[in-house]
């Protein structure tokens, strides 16, 4: 294991909500390495992840975790759960899942769009995503950071499903082929409340002047008669 490129934990003892605002304020966070014989508490560097995990290429990336003190602790691990505070976005604490490199897993994969389709560009229509992302099953060492959708030929009122996913070899897409991914649909009018009420006035008024043009010249033909 390359220990520049691994993350580094401190096996945790303490457990609890008192012990786990103690460990934000020293710049520290709980985490859980599941999957192996048996579960680990362990304290890591949220800063320190991050940086990996943009070193190795995104949220799927194989880390490899090495923890201090603790004989045949150190293992491959991704990344399963990221819990944030809402409103500071502050990382609160990180599940690790333990993965075998000749074992097959299934993980989440994120789906992006790529190209813009031609009723898009001229502003008859929008991109609606359907399905953000899919479940996949392989290696380790083959999943993909994400699964790329090409849509810049779609048509209006056409339809991508999953089936249209070009997964790289090794990876199956664990999700029935007609489930909808994306479609492209027609701008819809919508008409201005304001805009109604304003015209129903307008209409109103001239109803009105309309009303009073005939009482004036009805009074003025009685005075002649």
């Amino acid at each position: 294991m390359n220990a520049k490129n691994s993350l580094k934990a401190v096996k945790r003892e303490t457990k609890g909500k008192g012990s786990s605002r103690k460990l934000r304020r020293q710049g520290l966070i709980p985490a859980v390495v599941y999957g192996g014989d048996t579960n680990m508490s362990l304290t890591i560097d949220p800063v320190e992840l991050d940086n990996l995990l943009k070193e190795l290429g995104g949220e799927n990336a194989i880390i490899p975790l090495s923890v201090k003190g603790v004989k045949g602790a150190d293992k491959n691990v991704i990344l399963k759960e990221m819990q944030s505070d809402p409103v500071s976005d502050e990382i609160l604490h990180v599940d690790l899942l333990e993965v075998a490199m000749d074992r097959a897993i299934t993980i989440e994969v994120p789906i992006t769009l790529q190209g813009e389709p031609e009723p898009v560009k001229d502003g008859d229509a929008i991109i609606e995503q359907i399905l953000d992302s899919v479940e996949v099953f392989c290696l380790p060492s083959d999943i993909p950071q994400e699964l790329v959708l090409d849509i810049s030929g779609m048509g209006m009122n056409e339809v991508r499903h999953v089936g249209d996913l070009t997964p790289p070899e090794g990876v199956e897409v664990r999700r029935e082929e007609d489930t909808p991914v994306v479609t492209v649909g027609a701008v819809k009018v919508v008409v201005e409340e304001v805009e109604e009420e304003e015209e129903a006035e307008e209409l109103e008024e001239g109803a009105e002047e309309a009303a009073e043009e005939s009482e004036a010249e009805a009074a003025e033909e009685k005075e002649k008669g």
